[in-house]
């Protein structure tokens, strides 16, 4: 027999998350009834998006310095980063080579940083955003590996990441590798992502 869902706000907002998540992942453009086309946001196109973001964001820190818009626009990148970087994680084979991959891009990255950042070839007070990124790949490994699935030690997981960013001095600090936790860990729960 069919059973109709019961209502209550928690039904409606997750509804809702989900029919909008739908929605950004193909927006269809129309000319009055007619669907004209039909543009796929996958990846590629993610990955597109926050490159151009990020290059706004080179533009206000080294064209024009103290541009408060160019840095807004640009900083809307590294969320985007952070969701591709965790779902990159999920759909690996090779996570030991994605971490690699990460940290031979961080070390290749940080003289140029480092002379964007300070105009010196050496700051240890500030690392490349590639290296949170690989404290956060390595947060990842270590959850899935130490195979932890209860609060406490998720919780105590995200610390050790969080104080890692800090004392690494990463970009974004223990807050950027936090944001790919959080991608990695609400993946499939929207509200708590959305609430994260």
């Amino acid at each position: 027999s069919y059973r109709s869902p019961t209502w209550n706000p928690t039904n409606l907002f997750v509804g809702a998350v989900r029919e909008m998540t739908s929605w950004l992942s193909a927006y269809h453009i129309m000319r009055g009834d007619v669907l004209v086309k039909k543009i796929d946001i996958s990846s590629a196109g993610l990955h597109i998006l926050a490159m151009a973001l990020m290059f706004i964001d080179h533009l206000g820190v080294l064209i024009f310095p103290g541009n408060v818009v160019l840095r807004s626009i640009g900083r809307l990148a590294f969320p985007i980063f952070a969701f591709l970087l965790a779902e990159g994680y999920r759909h690996t084979r090779n996570s030991g080579g994605y971490l690699l991959r990460l940290m031979a891009g961080a070390a290749v990255a940080e003289i140029p940083y480092n002379l964007m950042v300070s105009g010196d070839m050496s700051c240890p007070y500030h690392q490349n955003v590639l290296l949170a990124f690989a404290l956060g790949l390595l947060l990842m490994m270590a959850v899935d590996k130490l195979r932890l699935r209860r609060v406490i030690p998720l919780l105590l997981a995200g610390f050790i990441g969080y104080a890692a960013g800090e004392l690494c001095m990463v970009d974004y600090g223990g807050a950027g590798v936090l944001t790919v936790y959080a991608f990695y860990l609400f993946s499939d729960r929207p509200v708590m992502l959305l609430l994260s």
